[in-house]
This record gives C-alpha cells, sequence and structure tokens, in this order.
C-alpha cells in the first residue's frame, strides 16, 4: 500500500480561498510587508482528523522504532510549535467556497522551497482513515529496515565507505519525510483539494498573536506573487460579485498590486464528489 514518496514541483498557479472581507486584510499591506496571511496554530485546525493522522504516525514511528534519542525525529516537536497557511491546486468545488470564502487568490509560488521546516511549501497527502494503521506499520518496517543497514554496511564496507553513507543520508531522509508526513497528511476523502501548506514556526512568543483564542502569526508573501483574484456567484448573486470586482480592482490598484479581477458564475454541470455528495458545477467568465 505504502508508495515511495515523491515530493512534486511547486505548479504554476496555488490559490487561496477566502471571504471579501478577508481578502482586503490579507492584501492591506498596512505593515509595507506585502501579502499578509494569519497563519494559525496547527493545533486550532478545523479538521481534528488531520492532527491526529500525522501525530498517530510519528509516535508509531517514535515508539516502535528503535532510533538515537538524538535523531531528528525525537527533536522533533510536532503540532506543538507551528502552525500553516493552505493553498489549493485543484478545481474549484462548492465545499471549498461554502468554507473558506467565493474570492479566489491566485499566486506563482514557484520560487518558494519546499519543505516544512524552511518557511516553504509542501504537498498534502492523503490516505484513507481505515488505512492508516496499515499505512504507519508498513513505514515503520521501512525506517527499520533502513536504519538496521546502517550497522551492517559500516562492518561489511567500512564506516566511511559510500555504501554505509548512502544508507545513513537514506535514514535521514526519512526521517525528514515523516516530518512532512505530519505536516501534511489528511483524509482521502479531501484529496480533491489537492491541498499545499506553508508551514511555519510558532515559538517566539513576542509574535505570537491570538483571535478568539486561537494563536497564529503573521506570515509574509511579496505582491508580485499575486496573479489574480477570482470571484465565483450564480446567476443570482452575479450583481453582488460585479460590484465587489470593481471594489476589489480599485482596492488592490491603490495598494500596488497588478493582478486581473474577474468574476465566474458557477452553474450545475459537472460532476463533483465532496464528502459523499454529488456536487455538479462548471463555470465561466467574466473579466474585468
Amino acid at each position: 500500500m505504502l508508495k515511495e514518496r515523491r515530493q512534486r514541483r511547486i505548479p504554476e498557479r496555488l490559490n487561496h480561498y477566502t471571504s471579501v472581507e478577508a481578502l482586503k486584510s490579507i492584501l492591506s499591506d498596512n505593515e509595507g510587508k506585502g501579502i499578509c496571511f494569519w497563519a494559525f496554530s496547527n493545533k486550532y485546525k478545523n479538521d481534528e482528523q488531520e492532527i491526529k493522522m500525522g501525530e498517530y504516525v510519528l509516535k508509531r514511528i517514535k515508539t516502535d522504532c528503535s532510533i538515537p534519542e538524538d535523531s531528528i525525529l525525537h527533536r522533533f516537536g510536532g503540532y506543538d510549535n507551528s502552525a500553516s497557511v493552505s493553498f489549493m491546486e485543484g478545481a474549484v468545488n462548492q465545499h471549498m467556497l461554502d468554507v473558506y470564502g467565493h474570492c479566489r487568490l491566485e499566486f506563482d509560488l514557484r520560487d518558494l522551497s519546499v519543505s516544512p521546516l524552511t518557511g516553504g511549501l509542501i504537498d498534502c497527502e492523503y490516505v484513507a482513515k481505515d488505512e492508516l494503521k496499515a499505512y504507519a506499520d508498513e513505514y515503520c518496517e521501512r525506517i527499520k529496515s533502513v536504519y538496521n543497514s546502517i550497522p551492517f554496511s559500516q562492518k561489511l564496507f567500512g564506516i566511511s565507505s559510500s555504501f554505509a553513507f548512502a544508507f545513513v543520508v537514506r535514514f535521514i531522509m526519512m526521517e525528514c519525510d515523516v516530518i512532512a508526513k505530519v505536516f501534511a497528511m489528511k483524509e482521502e476523502k479531501w484529496s480533491e483539494e489537492k491541498e499545499w501548506r506553508r508551514v511555519v514556526e510558532l515559538k517566539d512568543d513576542s509574535e505570537i498573536l491570538y483571535f478568539n483564542g486561537k494563536p497564529y502569526v503573521k506570515s509574509y508573501l511579496d505582491k508580485e506573487k499575486l496573479k489574480g483574484i477570482t470571484i465565483f456567484c450564480t446567476y443570482d448573486t452575479m450583481a453582488k460579485a460585479r460590484e465587489d470586482a470593481v471594489e476589489i480592482r480599485k482596492y488592490i490598484l491603490e495598494r500596488g498590486y497588478n493582478a486581473k479581477v474577474n468574476v465566474r458564475i458557477l452553474v450545475p454541470l459537472r460532476k463533483y464528489i465532496v464528502c459523499g455528495k454529488i456536487i455538479y458545477m462548471c463555470q465561466f467568465g467574466i473579466n474585468f
């Protein structure tokens, strides 16, 4: 069941769904630092299962695999000291609009690093809930195999041999992969979103803010990374969406953004399955 994880390249365009009010806050540039996201603590995610899945795999590996106490995994704190901002790669669906908002910010983030520990991006990995134990079992066996091969290869070929070094590098890469899984694992039913996350540290008390009791830090992107804004609507809400588009266009021009603002009308033609429900949707656009 377990496939070797291949870190994908960051795609040309990633999206962040939000409301009109939140969009203005994100693009306000009040502090002169560009685009400002509120990166909320990963311990307060909407879907608790995300935390449970990643933390379950980490705990199983730390307890079931005899790895040294000074290893990266033992020193890694999991979700406790991290926050994240989500971006979506997949096509729009009603679930994302209902949960996140009818405005889509469109970014080109290809020059960011791909890592959960450097302020970069990581693509989510989707596993069915009923397969999680088998997934963790198989991953534990693979890590044990690689780790136990280190002393064997050192004895057989020498401590400084390229063969022994290769197993050490492989083990470190697997540790980093486990860390990525903690942040990236989601239930398979959400795979249509094709989510990417930008993970940031949540350690410096002087930078931590609170909203409704939830801790967050501010995460910034340069203005030129914003490439477009799309407002989704139905026939009934088209007039309001067009008004919002005019207002948003003026708002971003005043703040030095160079991005197109579009309105797209959603009509029920294309089939989507979200959380077991069938939703039909397609779109055509009116450009401003």
